[in-house]
């Protein structure tokens, strides 16, 4: 039977507050208390208000919680569109406080075609796409190129790695340089990999590191407010420091001659203190030995002070009764002075480090501005830029605050600093009053969890989340507008067992204040009151070590049968397969299903292989690691080391790689049989073989063919047939299984992208994709009944009846784990931080080590909000296991956490021997309880249709079509020679004369950017504000003061009020207009792509017209270029289809005479002909 819960009134109360489509909320929902669902409700109820969907920009973290969110928006309207009128009265009536009329749901049922409809749509998005939709509306003001390519993770990371090597290269050629100094300042104190590291680890905080840089004035300034941030002068040096060491004030000559006496008549002690002083003042040795020798008479090994027995024994205290207190005050002057030490050495390893980073980041950036990339940092810090401090500013702000009244935040504790200056900058005018908000509602509303904060690594700071709402609340405020401030604190999700569990951990004030800033005890209300459920700690597994194994033919990586982790994930395994083969339940009576079981790991490695492998044994279902590199799949190198094997004959091991692999199956004995005594290379050998072995020869023949195709085709089509015709993806999936499929065709779609970037060879293909981190981020889905291993961030905003949290035990963090670029507070208030490189303890002065304690701390605290959200996606029943390291677990580990919390509740469960103790079952919470199974539970997964026969038919060859055509690249300028003046031949009156033949094509180019963005932006502004804007436009352009930019905003301003344009950039009228299609040129399917400048559309006509801006411009038809003709011919050929029943007409806009040039359809169609020829010569 369905069990049916009632919600108390105070949760709807605050449901119902938070979704009120009239006023901002702030929503903290603790874990499965509904926050999608609010979410939802709020979007639904901001549309049945009236808010159109173009009006809602709603920004959620990832892309797969914007497509759940988007299908749970879209089901929803779905179901009002077919509901009948009973039904959606039900739906209506509690949102509208009223009974609905005729009115609401005819409303209600347009909202879903209007949604889908409505020009840019619902905006449900991650932020980083909609700062990339922002930057490709605004990319003059952003300085990028207008159609930008956004890099991915791997790509940026590759492109960083192009530009420290670039960097590298420069200095190996100037030895003398700069940059070559810089790495043998560092190179001392790291190794190759160490710096390369510490380079890639400037870049990544290229926003600060810029910052830092710009607002000191260049590389030189910036170290010098680092030298001040940390209390140094020019002055100081390690030189003039070890000379402060041997002038020890306290210890002047005569007092040293009386201590120097008094230590010769003392013990064994004693004299190694004479031997220290005498050294010391022994001249002829180097100052920095006898530097040594004096910090070793007061300072231990690790330079700490040493205790005041260190000065002498009692006999010698009592014969210099003030030696004691000389003795700790030069204790104190010298650990001031290593303090200093420390200093000096940051400042001066920062130095060269960001000698090195602000080269390369140089370099970088000449890359993406010549390739126009950006990747996903770059798209946050520009966005923030535009709508912050750049000139455009007002601009931008003036045309979205057209589009856009409300925003929603999702997951909102895990939006860094950077994001939360977009939304602010966004949401200003929404409470710069009413007036000023021409009587529109305008809301913000975020919904998040400070105990769920786990993305610091991406630079989340939990305690924005209240800093946020106390700033939107307090703008509220002061116009008197509509706040609400929520809380939902019902769980939806787990049993009472499972979040008394959790409180009883988190009951500690310690790990109380690291999950909250308030350090609030965490508080849940179970809306399944009475449901059982179960929380489970196994003991812990214990290492044993074992002798190497005697079989040579294990893998390297073998685990030992007797290691603590592979123990555990046999455990797990057996477990899970006991549930499946006697039909167990869960606690409330429901069956377990594989998809009901979550494995939780803090880190994949290296339990996540060990429990795959274990489980897919069992049989169990298994769905796989949520996250890969694909270059690491053991699928994916077999297919690298085929390549490398069809390139390279002698690669004797990449042939037995592939030998052994799926694709051909060879065991030891049967390549060892071939590779034995061989003469020859492997090659050879199996060529030899081949001739009596009908195995061997058919795979010699595959080889042989595969080695054609590698050669004479591309990547993909070699890659594409061993896995399609030959059947390697069957073959791999009969031993890797069918996990294996998105493995492949994430290789696959490496091997075409790779074509995109030059000439698409197997080598470089190779090279690419070895250098390559591409990562494979698998969505879970529990429906899919299989198991799922995930770590922690992975399983974010997931839910699983059964949780196996698994915990190695070790430390929370490692040092590894320290930033290495730390912030430093500056000298001078109010100016931007220092950045200094803290590589180890010598390098970090007291200013620093506080920034890295911080850090930890925040990490410890991160540590424990990852410890909350593992146990809250548990529903019913939650096992806490783990192994034992060789020194034992940690303290502070998950498992003695949440041992130590439930300790008073724990209670013994001993195996069949009566004895041992297999488990411990935790009985904090009594009550009666109820054994209700939930028809959803209980209902088996369907199993999958049949495949259709056509499914099993072999794919027909891939069709090759030509290389995609560009209209105005499709003919050359100089086809057909012109009379006159060539465009942009040389410069324009209003230019300097004598420029070279390059900068006039510069200058050509440059002044038809600035047409064309004027033309584009200023008919959407009003005439008496458009000569500001042109101005505002052409200032923010680079390059603009090397022409005569002000003529050219002349110029547009004079099309704009020229009557004879009106009907070109009057109603019905679109600028930068996108279009592609197929076309059939010189007898090959081509793929044609551009973007008009304007298009008009009127009853019965579409009118195309384009800009140009040559200088002069053409007086008639005849001298127009042929390439200009051929663009416009091609739009309409592309147009035709799409616009049947229309007259498609084309005009030419020459900018430099303000004049409209009507192009006949005669000329296109001759334009077209001759393309079709030269192509055909071509």
């Amino acid at each position: 039977m369905t069990v049916l819960r009632t919600i108390p009134d105070a949760t709807l109360l605050a449901q119902a507050r938070a979704s009120d489509p009239g006023a901002s909320a702030w929503v903290s929902a603790n874990a499965g208390s509904g926050k999608t669902h609010v979410l939802v409700e709020r979007v639904v109820n901001l549309l049945l208000s009236g808010v159109a969907p173009g009006k809602i920009l709603c920004l959620t973290f990832t892309n797969a919680a914007a497509a759940q969110m988007s299908q749970r928006v879209f089901d929803r309207l779905a179901t009002f569109a077919r509901a009948s009128d009973a039904e959606l009265d039900a739906h209506l009536s509690g949102r509208f406080g009223r009974p609905p009329t005729a009115a609401d749901r005819a409303g209600a049922r347009r909202l879903f075609a209007e949604a889908l409809e409505t020009p840019g749509g619902l905006k449900i998005q991650t932020i980083h796409a909609f700062c990339a939709a922002l930057l490709h509306q605004f990319p003059l003001e952003a300085n990028l190129a207008a159609r930008f390519t956004v890099l991915d993770d791997a790509a940026s990371a590759e492109l960083c790695d192009k530009a420290i090597d670039a960097t590298l290269a420069e200095a190996a050629a100037n030895p003398g340089g700069a940059l070559a100094r810089a790495i043998a300042d560092i190179l001392p104190l790291s190794a190759d990999l160490t710096l390369l590291g510490a380079v890639r680890a400037m870049i990544r905080e290229r926003d600060a590191f810029r910052a830092w840089l710009e607002s000191a004035g260049g590389l030189a300034p910036a170290i010098d407010r680092l030298r001040a941030a940390l209390g140094l002068t020019a002055a100081d040096t390690l030189d003039g420091l070890t000379d402060e060491i041997l002038t020890a004030p306290g210890f002047d000559p005569a007092f040293r001659r009386a201590y120097a006496e008094a230590l010769s008549a003392g013990g064994a002690n004693d004299r190694k203190q004479l031997d220290r002083i005498s050294l010391c003042g022994d001249v002829s040795v180097e100052p920095a030995i006898r530097a040594e020798a004096w910090l070793d008479m007061f300072l231990t090994a690790k330079r700490e002070p040493r205790a005041a027995s260190g000065a002498g024994t009692k006999a010698i205290l009592a014969a210099l009764p003030d030696l004691g207190d000389r003795y700790a005050e030069e204790q104190a002057r010298l650990a001031g002075l290593l303090e200093k030490a420390r200093a000096i050495r940051s400042v001066s390893a920062t130095a060269a480090l960001a000698c090195l980073a602000d080269r390369a980041l140089g370099h970088m950036e000449v890359e993406k501005a010549r390739e126009g990339l950006v990747d996903y940092d770059d798209q946050i810090a520009r966005t923030a830029l535009l709508l912050s401090r750049s000139d455009a500013a007002q601009w931008i702000h003036y045309k979205l605050d057209r589009g856009i009244d409300h925003i929603l935040v999702d997951e909102a504790q895990d939006t860094s600093p950077r994001q939360w200056e977009i939304v602010n900058a966004l949401a200003g005018e929404f409470f710069a009053g009413a007036g000023a908000r021409g009587g529109r509602t305008r809301t913000v509303f975020a919904v998040g969890d400070e105990k769920q904060s786990i993305y610091g690594f991406q630079g989340a700071a939990p305690d924005a989340f209240h800093r946020q709402h106390s700033h939107f609340e307090g703008l509220a405020t002061a116009i008197e507008a509509a706040f609400n401030s929520v809380h939902l604190t019902l769980s939806f999700r787990s049993t009472p067992d499972v979040l008394g569990a959790v409180d009883a951990v988190f009951a500690d004030p310690e790990l109380q204040r690291r999950i909250a800033s308030d350090g609030a005890a965490t508080v849940h209300e179970p809306i399944r009151a009475n449901e059982p459920g179960l929380v489970t700690i196994w003991p812990l597994m214990e290492s044993v070590k074992a002798d190497a194994p005697d079989d040579w033919t294990l893998p390297m990586d073998h685990a030992s049968g007797s290691s603590g982790p592979l123990r555990l994930a046999e455990r797990i395994a057996a477990t899970i397969r006991g549930w499946l083969d006697n039909e167990a339940r869960h606690p409330n009576g429901a069956p377990i299903r594989a998809g009901d079981i979550l494995v939780l790991l803090r880190k994949r490695a290296p339990f996540a292989d060990l429990v795959n492998r274990a489980l897919k044994a069992a049989g169990v279902p298994v769905a796989g690691a949520d996250r890969l590199t694909v270059t690491e799949h053991i699928a994916v190198e077999d297919l690298i080391a085929l390549g490398r094997a069809l390139l390279t004959s002698a690669d004797d091991l990449s042939l037995a790689c592939v030998l052994k692999s799926p694709l051909f199956g060879l065991d030891e004995e049967a390549l060892f049989d071939l590779a034995h005594d061989r003469t020859a290379s492997l090659t050879a050998a199996l060529e030899e073989a081949a001739a009596h072995d009908g195995r061997l020869g058919e795979i010699a023949a595959r080889l042989a063919r595969w080695r054609r195709i590698a050669r004479a085709d591309r990547p993909f089509d070699l890659y594409a047939t061993v896995l399609g015709a030959d059947e390697g993806r069957r073959l791999f999936r009969a031993r890797l299984g069918s996990e294996v499929d998105e493995v492949l065709d994430a290789f696959l779609d490496m091997a075409l992208d790779f074509e995109r970037s030059g000439v698409p060879t197997l080598e470089g293909f190779l090279t690419r994709v070895t250098a390559s981190a591409s990562e494979l981020k698998r969505e879970s889905d529990a429906a899919s009944d299989a198991v799922r291993v995930m770590t922690v961030h992975g399983a974010k905003g997931l839910e699983s009846r059964i949780v196996f949290l698994v915990d190695g035990c070790g430390a929370p963090l490692h040092s590894h784990h320290d930033p290495k670029i730390v912030p430093i507070a500056p000298a001078a208030p109010d100016t931007v931080p220092p950045l200094a490189w803290a590589p180890s303890n010598e390098y970090r002065p007291q200013a620093v080590l506080d920034v890295v304690v911080a850090g930890r701390e925040r990490q410890e605290a991160e540590y424990a909000r990852l410890l909350y959200v593992a146990m809250t996606r548990a529903m019913d029943q939650l096992v806490v296991c783990g192994w034992s390291p060789a020194r034992g677990p940690h303290e502070h580990s998950w498992y003695r956490l949440v041992e130590n919390g439930l300790a008073a509740g724990l209670v013994d469960i001993v195996g069949d021997d009566g004895e041992t103790v297999i488990a411990r079952e935790w009985r904090g919470i009594a009550r009666e309880r109820t054994a209700s199974v939930p028809d959803e539970t209980s209902a088996a997964p369907e199993p999958p249709a049949p495949l259709p026969a056509w499914a099993r038919q072999p794919a027909p060859p891939p069709v090759i079509e030509a290389p995609a055509l560009s209209p105005s690249r499709a003919l050359p300028h100089a086809a057909v020679p012109r009379t006159g003046a060539a465009a942009g031949a040389g410069p324009a009156p209003s230019e300097p004369s004598g420029l070279s033949p390059e900068a006039a094509r510069q200058a050509a180019m440059l002044r038809g950017t600035i047409v064309h963005r004027l033309l584009e932006v200023l008919p959407d502004i009003a005439p008496e504000e458009r000569q500001a804007a042109a101005r505002r436009l052409v200032s923010a352009q680079r390059g603009a003061d090397a022409i005569d930019a002000e003529a050219i905003a002349a110029s547009a301003l004079r099309i704009l009020e020229a009557p004879d344009f009106a009907a070109v950039f009057g109603p019905g009228s679109r600028a930068e207009v996108g279009l592609a299609g197929h076309l059939p040129v010189a007898g090959a399917r081509r793929l044609v792509t551009g973007r008009v400048d304007r298009m008009i559309r009127t009853d019965g006509r579409v009118l195309i017209v384009d800009y140009k801006s040559d200088r002069p411009a053409p007086e008639g038809l005849d001298a127009v270029p042929p390439a200009y003709l051929a663009q416009l011919a091609l739009y309409r050929e592309i147009l035709r289809p799409l616009e049947p029943d229309a007259e498609i007409g084309a005009a030419l806009v020459w900018t430099d005479t303000a004049r409209l040039m009507a192009i006949p359809d005669a000329a296109l169609d001759a334009v077209l002909a001759r393309l079709n020829e030269a192509r055909t010569e071509d």
